[in-house]
């Protein structure tokens, strides 16, 4: 997942793989449920999340859309974020967990 920061009123396509770490290969997410997590603690609790998706698994990717309403509201900074996968025999696995800084945009205006 290449993810390192979150722009202000953006939308953002977060690609999301798995792959096995004994061969490599991608995992396959169909069945399984994608779940990710914005906050400004790592201890706030979910509800109080700045952005929470959850995304039904589909082959070896799934894309997790942020869009412009999850972002325009966010303020300049630095956040928390993780992504668990659960698979379809409800076994969770967090894979991704980083402070990613918050930015601003120059360009206000949309067409």
């Amino acid at each position: 997942m290449e993810f390192n920061k979150i722009k202000i009123g953006d939308a953002i396509p977060i690609s999301y793989k798995l792959r096995y770490a004994d061969t490599g290969a991608y995992l396959t997410q169909t069945g399984g449920t994608v779940f990710f997590t914005l906050k400004n603690l790592v201890s706030d609790s979910d509800d109080d999340a700045l952005i929470s998706k959850t995304v039904a698994g589909t082959s070896t990717e799934t894309i997790i859309q942020l869009t412009h309403d999850d972002t325009k509201d966010l303020e300049e900074g630095q956040a928390w974020y993780d992504v668990r996968f659960v698979d379809s025999n409800n076994n969770p696995v967090t894979t991704d967990r980083a402070k990613i800084p918050i930015i601003s945009t120059i360009t206000q205006r949309v067409v």
